[in-house]
Order: structure tokens, then C-alpha cells, then sequence
């Protein structure tokens, strides 16, 4: 036979043997060793265990003999608000040394667990779910553990820790634990490759889906619980940690003394571990280059004390890229100092960046950074740079803040605790070139701004910034008091000194609101004053616009306090003339404002004063019914909504006014009274002056008795005139102007005619009703009143000649005077209109 085959039938036979032989001993030995293992874990377990099937065999491990539990369920040693079981294992096999098992003396070497996982919890008060194993247990009589090696296979733990705020899991898809388990001191290793890891330890998450790779070496000794760790690595997310130093876990805490380093950490898998709290954001941008660092866990660790954390690092040729950008911090150098605890009298977490350097579009950017507390920022800063403000609002840019460009040159320092505005100190300058930027919600475009800013401690002096937003421009310069605190605190106030210079202002542009979405402004307007926000503006403004409001050369003082705007001895021209002012805007009320004023109206024409008023917020009298020049002294007050929609009924204006050259227009109720006058045409009424002190309230013009003397008819009138169009008015007309031909058909009574003193007779009148279509009566009272005055001045006239002529008293009876008899005239006129 060939030498060959021989071998191979050798340990085809030699194989066959052992598998018989192995079948043969486990059928003899398999009751026997099931039984004592069962035994030995009874009397040793303090939670239930539940299994499918229990099996032995000298073969499937060799050359190990193994006996394997089926679906195994390990309950709690204390129930917890959980699954209920601590395991659950497709697997366990326990491996014993193969000679053993002939001796009666089993030796357990190895446990191999496969498809299985672990649900470990501590309680507040320290209890554990997973102590199942007895304290004082003993492996009885022919059972001796002397494991020496632990695998896992595809098995996933989660560990949470009440008392500690630990929160642990990840996925062991293969790892080893190898050691002399059954001493108190022995020498462990361990190696694994873990999926999916997660850890978060006081709130704060360290460890998000993570793959990491173990290999660690340490001693232990479990009477002292000390773990001392040597020349161990750990791999996460394409990071190398070494690791060295002692872990000793006490009953009531755990004390940590470990070092930590890297000798070339890539930047995007450093500060894929650092927890989230500290790198908010960073998901937006790209990173590449090197950190060196070291670091250190140190001190106690329980459900009060933390150890303490610190690490130094060396950034090299790093650079930062905005995602979806062009732009690119590089040349990143610098050294950085981080802890958990500052010191000991100020226990909070502190950053320092040191002789930071770095260019961005070619500019230098230089920087030294301290931030201390992390909840509660203190914050000092040094910098210099000069950068390209599209590019660096790729890399910050503030939430109001739609888009900018331009050059900030900066050097400058700043330092304090947020919100607390007593410690803000800063100092430096900065000055803006060509800069252009529009704010979200708001369709203009600021553009061209240039100036200079000084900083001073939480101030901010502004030297001539010059800029135009739209059609407009200014030119600012001024005092920003706490402008810093402002900015970083929502409940601070931001108080404002200055003086603005302006060409042209257009309010319609800078209070649009934002696009919609067809492309076009909403113009719509909205006003609110910030209680944070006080202002004291000196301004010179040659055009303002605003609606169908014009202004120019305006001069004065506007103040912001409280939410109200006030504005003192203001002064400009407008509609021809020239007006002087002092005003106010109170947006205290909640969802409107207070709109008030006292105004010196100086020889405006009167139909653009109304037109650009738009009326007024009133449809009786319009633009188009008036002519003339206007000078008059007004009392002004209403309520509008923070949409600049006015409260007709909160409407009060006392108007002392002239009026001259004036004109009135197609007017209705001068239309309406037009059929009763003799031959004349009221659609244009001409008058050289009119004075008279108008009053608005209650949606009503209140009109006192006045004159008008007019190129068509002289009437004296008094009345109301309603928002409505509803009139009230008492009229006084002469003989010589009513339209006979109208009296004569409808044979009306007119009432009683009455000279007016100069031989005119006079007929009073009532109109009421609706403008356009009113109905006239007879005024009886104003007849009654217009004779006994005329009485009395009569009487006075003849006490005043007989002084004069006899130098004697009066002798005139002091009764009353009796009425005048008077005759009701019924007007008549010839046919033939000779009148």
C-alpha cells in the first residue's frame, strides 16, 4: 500500500476513535457531570434561571469538555423596573480541562457565551440586578473554578447606573477576557471589538454609535479593587488612546488616577469624542489635520463627586471648512489647556486657546482665547485680524443676519461674564471697508458702510460710520452704552447717544417687512419699541419720506426711553411751508400706541397738507375740496394699532387755524346748500381769511360760530360734522342772497327776517342730516338769540351817548326789555325772475 494512503486511513481511523471514544465517554459521564454542575450553580445562584436544554460533550470543544445551556434566562437579584432578566443567551457553554473529568475533580477553564444579551442596572440607593452569584459561595465537592479566559460572541450590554448617572451600551461582536479569574491577584487582558457604542456619564454624552477596538493589560487585585493599567490602547473612530494608570473601585465610589495621550490625533476623530455639550455645531464643518495631547482622570468618583479632568493639546496645519462653502480657516496652530475643574476655590470648567494663528482667505487671523464655565461664560478674548466678512460669516454669522460682505479690520480685547454687564471691559478698534449686508424678514439692502468703532470697556464709541440702506443714507456718530451686555443678555438695555446726518431717509423701505413668497415686499408696516432700547438722536435730515409723507431740512432731538418715542423742538418744512413740533409715540399699551402732539403749523398749503396726511384718517374733508394757505397751532392725540392703523373714535385735534386765499371744492354740504342761494355756483367757494378753532373728538368735528366771507356767499356758521358724513350745522344767510325762485316752490316760511346792523337782513337756518342730500328749517333760537342781542347792544349804545351828553347816571330802566315785535315774512318774486 502506498505510504500515503496508509497515513491517510491512520487518521481517518485515529479521528473516528476519538469521536466514538468522545460519544461513548459523553454518553457515560454526561448525567454525571450535568448533574454536579447543576448543583454546584444552585446552591451558589440568588436569581432564578430558566434553560431549554442542557447538553455534554467531550468533542464540539476539545480540548475542552463543555457543557452547554440552550436558551438561558438569568433573572434579577432585585426585581427592577426593567426586562426582568439580567440575561438572556442563545448559548453558555462552560469548558472544563478534559482530564478532569476522569479524576471527579472538575476544573472550569473557560466560559464562552454567544448571542446573548445583558441588561446590568445599579439603583439610587447602590442596589445591583446582576449580583446573582453568592458572596460567601463555594463550589462544592468535585467542582474547582480555575477560569482562565471569558469569549463573547456577538453579545450586547447595556449598564445604567441611577446613583452615578451612567449610561452604558454597546454591541461585543468578539472579545476576550483572559486571566486567572480564580485568584485575587492576577494579570488581565482584555481584547474586543465593540459596535455601536454609547456612554453617557453625568448627563453628558462621551460616546455616540461608536466602533471601537480594546486592548487593554492591567493587573488586578480584588481584595483591594485596584486596577492598574499598563501599556493599553483604545481605538474609536480612527483614534489611538494609550492609556496608564489605577482605577479602584471602594463599596461607596471609585477612585481614578489614568493618563491619556495621543501622539498624532486626527482632528475630525478627536472631536468626534468629545461630548456633544462642548462641540455644539460642529457637524457643520469639515476638519483636517493633526492634535497632540495628554490628558488625566483623576480623583473621586460617586454620585456627588466627579474626578477631576484636565488635557493639554498642540493643534498642527489644521484647517476648518465650512460644509457647502469655499471658504477655509487654515494653517490652524496653536496650544490649548482644557479642565472640568479650574482649581479647587473655583471649581468649573475652563478652555484656554494660546497663541492661536490661522489664515483665512489669505489674511492673518491671530487670537488668544480663555473661556471659564461652560453653564455661565466668562470670557476673555484678544484678537487681531483683518477678514473678509462673507467668508467669516460662513463661520459665525448671528440669527438675525441674512447675508454680508465687506473687510473688518480688528484689534481689540474684550472680557466678562455673560449677563453681567458690570464686569464687561473692552478696548480696541475696529473699521469696516465697503461693507454690505440685509437682515432677515427685511428687503432692503445696507450697503456701503464704512467707519471706525472704539471700544471702551462695555461702551462703544462710533466715529462718523457712514452707509446707505435702499434710497437712504446715514451718517452716525455717537455713544453705544452697554452695548456688550446688550448683545449677550436679553434683559439688558442698550443705550444710545448720537448724532445722525442724513440726505434722504425713506421709512417706506427700512419698515417693510419680509419678502413674500411671489418675490414681492410686503408693505406692510409694523412698530415696536424695545423697553431694553434708549436712544437720544440729534438729527439733521435734508428729505424724509414716509407714505405720501414729505419733510425736509430737519432738525431737532428724538428720544427713546420706556417705549416712548419723543421728539423735542423738531423742525422742518414741509407742503410749502415750515412746521415746528414737540411730539410722542407710546408703545406701552399692549398691541397699540399712543400717537400725541403740539404742532406750529407755519403757512402750508393746505391741499398737500391733507393729501399728505392722508385726510387725516377722515372722508368729510378731503385733499380735493381744499385750496389755501394754512397757519395754525395744533393739539393732536390718537390711538393706532402697531400697524399704523388708527382708532377713528380715539381721535382728539384742537386746531387753532388761519386759513388764506383759501378754496372750497365740490364740498357737499356747500353743494347741497347751493339750491337756496340766489343764482349762485358753490362748487368753488373763494374767501381771502378764515379763523376759527376747530375741535375733533368722538369721530365729530366740532366747528364754532365763524364767518366766511366768499366770492359766492357770506355766511356765518357753527356746527358738527360727523366721520360719517352727518351734518349738524346752524346757518346765518342774507335776504339778498336766497334763491327766491326755490322758496317760491315749495311756499315754504323761511322764518322771520332780521337786519344784521348794516341794513342786511339775515335769515338763520338749520341744516342736518346727510352731506350730500341735508334738510333745512328755520332756526328759531338763533333768531331769538341774534334779536335780544341786538336789543342789548342797542341799550348799551343809548347808556353810552347820554353819558357823553349830559354826564348824568343812567336813567334807563334795568328791567328787561321787552321783545321786539316781529312779523313772519312770507318771500315773494316776480314770475318773470326779475328779482
Amino acid at each position: 500500500m502506498h505510504p500515503v494512503k496508509r497515513i491517510a486511513l491512520i487518521a481517518v481511523g485515529t479521528i473516528a476513535a476519538i469521536l466514538i471514544l468522545g460519544s461513548l465517554l459523553a454518553f457515560m459521564y454526561k448525567d454525571k457531570v450535568k448533574n454536579l454542575v447543576v448543583e454546584s450553580l444552585n446552591k451558589n445562584l440568588t436569581a432564578k434561571i430558566e434553560v431549554e436544554d442542557i447538553s455534554f460533550s467531550f468533542i464540539s470543544a476539545f480540548p475542552y469538555a463543555s457543557v452547554e445551556f440552550k436558551n438561558i434566562k438569568a433573572g434579577e437579584a432585585k426585581e427592577f423596573a426593567t426586562t426582568g432578566t439580567v440575561m438572556n443567551a442563545n448559548s453558555l457553554k462552560l469548558l472544563f480541562d478534559l482530564t478532569s473529568i476522569f479524576s471527579d475533580n472538575y476544573e472550569l477553564e473557560k466560559i464562552v457565551i454567544k448571542d446573548a444579551s445583558f441588561n446590568l442596572q445599579v439603583s439610587e440607593d447602590g442596589e445591583t440586578n446582576y449580583n446573582i452569584w453568592k458572596s460567601n459561595s463555594t463550589t462544592g465537592k468535585g467542582f474547582q473554578l480555575k477560569l482562565q479566559q471569558v469569549e463573547f460572541q456577538n453579545v450586547n450590554v447595556l449598564y445604567y447606573n441611577v446613583a452615578k448617572e451612567q449610561d452604558l451600551s454597546f454591541l461585543i461582536l468578539d472579545g476576550k477576557l483572559k486571566g486567572d479569574f480564580g485568584s485575587d491577584n492576577y494579570f488581565l487582558v482584555t481584547e474586543g471589538k465593540l459596535e455601536s457604542a454609547s456612554v453617557v456619564i453625568d448627563k453628558i454624552r462621551y460616546l455616540s454609535n461608536t466602533n471601537c477596538e480594546l486592548q487593554l493589560s492591567l493587573d488586578v487585585d480584588k481584595k483591594s479593587g485596584k486596577y492598574t493599567f499598563k501599556e493599553s490602547a483604545l481605538k474609536l473612530a480612527g483614534l489611538t488612546l494609550q492609556l496608564n494608570g489605577t482605577v479602584t473601585d471602594y463599596d461607596e465610589y471609585t477612585d481614578m488616577n489614568l493618563a491619556v495621550s495621543s501622539p498624532g490625533a486626527d482632528l475630525p476623530a478627536l472631536l468626534s469624542v468629545i461630548p456633544e455639550k462642548y462641540t455644539s455645531g460642529s457637524g457643520q464643518y469639515n476638519y483636517s489635520g493633526d492634535v497632540e495631547f495628554k490628558g488625566s482622570f483623576t480623583g473621586r468618583s460617586d454620585a456627588t463627586h466627579t474626578p477631576l479632568v484636565a488635557f493639554t493639546f498642540v493643534s498642527k496645519n489644521a484647517y476648518l471648512n465650512p460644509k457647502d462653502t469655499p471658504y477655509k480657516l487654515k494653517n490652524l496652530n496653536g496650544k490649548g489647556y482644557f479642565t472640568n475643574r479650574k482649581n479647587a476655590a473655583n471649581p468649573v470648567t475652563y478652555l484656554k486657546l494660546e497663541n492661536f494663528s490661522a489664515t483665512l482667505e489669505g489674511k492673518p487671523v491671530k487670537a488668544n482665547i480663555e473661556i471659564e464655565n461652560f453653564n455661565h461664560p466668562r470670557l476673555n478674548i484678544e484678537t487681531k485680524f483683518e477678514a473678509d466678512l462673507k467668508a467669516m460669516s460662513k463661520f459665525f454669522k448671528p440669527d438675525t443676519l441674512e447675508e454680508i460682505s465687506g473687510t473688518a479690520i480688528v484689534d481689540a480685547t474684550f472680557k466678562g461674564i455673560s449677563g453681567e454687564k458690570s464686569t464687561y471691559r473692552s478696548s480696541g478698534n475696529i473699521r469696516f471697508k465697503d461693507v454690505n449686508f440685509r437682515l432677515k424678514q427685511k428687503p432692503v439692502n445696507f450697503k456701503n458702510f464704512n467707519g471706525l468703532i472704539h471700544l471702551q470697556g462695555n461702551d462703544m464709541l462710533v466715529e462718523s460710520v457712514k452707509g446707505e440702506a435702499g434710497s437712504s443714507d446715514f451718517a452716525l456718530s455717537g455713544s453705544f452704552d452697554n452695548l456688550f451686555a446688550w448683545l449677550m443678555s436679553e434683559n439688558q438695555p442698550l443705550n444710545i447717544s448720537a448724532t445722525l446726518n442724513s440726505r434722504n431717509i425713506n421709512l417706506d423701505e427700512l419698515m417693510e417687512k419680509e419678502m413674500k413668497s411671489g418675490g414681492k415686499a410686503d408693505t406692510g408696516y409694523r412698530l415696536d419699541f424695545s423697553e431694553k432700547l434708549r436712544f437720544n438722536l440729534e438729527v439733521d435730515v435734508t428729505h424724509l419720506k414716509f407714505q405720501k409723507f414729505n419733510a425736509t431740512n430737519i432738525l431737532g432731538s428724538i428720544e427713546l426711553e420706556n417705549q416712548v418715542l419723543t421728539s423735542r423742538k423738531l423742525e422742518f418744512n414741509t407742503v410749502d411751508g415750515n412746521v415746528s413740533m414737540n411730539g410722542s409715540i407710546d408703545d406701552r399699551p399692549s398691541d397699540n400706541m399712543i400717537i400725541a402732539c403740539n404742532a406750529i403749523f407755519n403757512n402750508l398749503d393746505i391741499n398737500k397738507l391733507f393729501y399728505e396726511m392722508e385726510n387725516f384718517g377722515q372722508e368729510v374733508v378731503v385733499d380735493k375740496n381744499l385750496r389755501g394757505r394754512i397757519s395754525a397751532f395744533v393739539e393732536f392725540r390718537s390711538v393706532w394699532s402697531n400697524q399704523l392703523e388708527v382708532n377713528e373714535n380715539s381721535i382728539y385735534m384742537k386746531c387753532n387755524t388761519t386759513v388764506e386765499n383759501g378754496e372750497l371744492i365740490n364740498l357737499q354740504s356747500m353743494l347741497a346748500l347751493s339750491k337756496y342761494l340766489k343764482g349762485a355756483d358753490l362748487k368753488t367757494i373763494k374767501f381771502s381769511t378764515l379763523t376759527n378753532t376747530i375741535e375733533i373728538k368722538n369721530r365729530k368735528i366740532h366747528i364754532p360760530a365763524m364767518e366766511v366771507k366768499s366770492s359766492a356767499v357770506d355766511i356765518t356758521a357753527s356746527g358738527v360734522h360727523t366721520f360719517d358724513n352727518m351734518v349738524d350745522y346752524k346757518l346765518g344767510l342774507y335776504l339778498s342772497q336766497i334763491m327766491g325762485r326755490k322758496v317760491k316752490a315749495q311756499n315754504t316760511e323761511f322764518g322771520t327776517i332780521e337786519d344784521d346792523g348794516l341794513g342786511r337782513p339775515m335769515l338763520f337756518l338749520t341744516m342736518k342730516g346727510p352731506a350730500a342730500d341735508p334738510k333745512f328749517t328755520w332756526d328759531r333760537q338763533g333768531t331769538e338769540d341774534k334779536i335780544t342781542n341786538s336789543i342789548r347792544n342797542e341799550s348799551k349804545t343809548l347808556k353810552s351817548l347820554l353819558k357823553e351828553e349830559f354826564g348824568k347816571k343812567d336813567t334807563i330802566a334795568s328791567k328787561p326789555p321787552s321783545k321786539k315785535k316781529t312779523e313772519e315774512l312770507q318771500i315773494e318774486y316776480e314770475e318773470d325772475g326779475n328779482q
